[in-house]
């Protein structure tokens, strides 16, 4: 229809906890607590799987606020605007590190450098770069 819709992209923890609902074809169901665990679940293998996926989650708001009334300069606020969303999917974007990081990791580490990782990745997902790049050893 012509009515406004709000589209919301964001890590899948957060993204499902704003979802009351979630879209399962042409129908609009309500989410329960055992298909936003089965979803994360799901993201999580992706994230921590072979190919390291960055998960997005995607979600509508078939009935937004009038973006006149908000305030759209703060982003801490757009939590607020977010709510009571239709969960649609989840998208992973393969990002692999590159070919230079593992051997510089190793180098760093010869050196007695102790390398820390800053991300904004979900934890499991950072564990596992961590893992793949040599910050981590399979046993941490």
């Amino acid at each position: 229809g012509n009515a406004p819709k709000m589209f919301v992209k964001g890590a899948p923890e957060g993204v499902l906890d704003r979802c009351s609902h979630i879209r399962v074809g042409t129908e609009k169901v309500p989410m329960t607590d055992g298909i936003r665990k089965k979803i994360m679940d799901k993201a999580v293998e992706y994230g921590t799987g072979r190919d390291t996926l960055r998960c997005l989650a995607l979600a509508t708001c078939d009935n937004p606020m009038n973006p006149r009334d908000m305030d759209l300069g703060d982003s801490s606020k757009f939590i607020g605007y977010e709510v009571n969303l239709t969960f649609v999917g989840v998208v992973g974007m393969l990002d692999p590190p590159r070919t230079e990081v593992k051997p510089a990791i190793a180098t760093c580490r010869q050196a007695g450098i102790r390398v820390i990782m800053i991300t904004g990745d979900n934890k499991n997902t950072a564990e596992a770069i961590c893992r793949r790049i040599g910050i981590f050893t399979e046993e941490e």
